[in-house]
């Protein structure tokens, strides 16, 4: 595994945290196609943007690689602003031509913490920002990382600008066979059914794995420690249950997970780690029971 690091003035400074003075506006996913000669990134890789909001400072936004399936990266994210720190995890598409309508533009050379570039302008559209937005990111070709990335939306415009990172490079990724394991559940209760999945989709660092649980339009990205489990931290609430499911009557336990918009409570059969159900606590939460098992994906 090779390392590149870069902190703006000083070569081989890691990352140092600070504080930012305002808080950061549509915090939405930075693209990045990472590759070094056929390798693709790998943990450790941290990419630190600065954020502005129609010219004013909008605070930090960083990236850690923690994980990847074939065709995405699997990316701690935080979202850093004077009072708080929100942290998420996101699936990245590795290459932005696969982004929908990208197209190379045009070639500039530009400031970056690297000295002058000639960096590739990518544009393309994205719904990531609470809307349909244009998207131009500025990409250098020889490694896929991007410097900066302009966001124009119907009320504003984003600018993130590289200001610190650290690349990690591992010469081959397979995958395991885990990637793609799903279970689907469906709505419980009066009102129009709604069906959910949670499915494996990202090989992670420590043996973890990158998960998403679906639920009609909505998507929430964790890390548990099984293909089909829940958050690794996800806390035991010390309440037990007994649930009439697809397999009868099966004792659970509950567990609680607290994420940006709310909290889960899942029902684990502790024998098996099979989530039976799962309800989303506060207003217009909505209980799923399970009505497929995980199972492997077709090979």
């Amino acid at each position: 595994m090779n390392a590149a690091i870069n902190g703006g003035s000083k070569k081989n400074v890691l990352f140092v945290a600070v504080a930012a003075v305002v808080i950061v506006a549509a915090a939405a996913a930075v693209i990045i196609y990472l590759n070094n000669n056929g390798d693709d990134s790998a943990s450790g890789t941290m990419l630190r943007y600065e954020v502005s909001v129609d010219g004013e400072a909008g605070g930090i936004y960083e990236r850690h690689g923690i994980g990847q399936n074939m065709d995405e990266y699997f990316f701690l994210t935080k979202t850093i602003n004077k009072d708080s720190e929100e942290i998420l995890y996101r699936l990245t598409l590795k290459d932005v031509r696969d982004e929908r309508g990208a197209r190379m533009a045009q070639t500039v050379t530009i400031d970056t913490i690297d000295g002058r570039k000639s960096l590739e302008v990518w544009e393309y559209l994205s719904s990531n920002y609470g809307g349909e937005a244009q998207v131009k990111a500025y990409v250098d070709p020889s490694n896929g990382l991007e410097y900066r990335l302009e966001v124009k939306t119907s009320d504003e415009t984003i600018v993130y600008t590289l200001i610190k990172y650290r690349l990690e490079w591992q010469e081959l990724y397979l995958p395991t066979h885990h990637i793609g394991m799903s279970s689907e559940y469906a709505s419980v209760g009066t009102g129009t059914p709604v069906k959910a999945e949670i499915r494996c989709v990202a090989d992670c660092e420590d043996g973890r794995y990158g998960v998403r649980l679906e639920q009609g339009s909505n998507v929430l990205h964790f890390v548990s420690e099984l293909p089909h489990g829940v958050p690794h931290n996800a806390v035991r609430t010390g309440d037990t249950a007994t649930l009439t499911s697809l397999d009868g009557n099966v004792s659970v336990e509950l567990l609680k997970y607290v994420h940006g918009s709310g909290e889960i409570i899942f029902y684990v059969d502790p024998d098996t780690n099979i989530i039976y159900r799962f309800s989303q606590t506060g207003p217009g939460g909505q209980t799923f029971d399970l009505v497929v098992k995980p199972r492997e994906p077709r090979l």
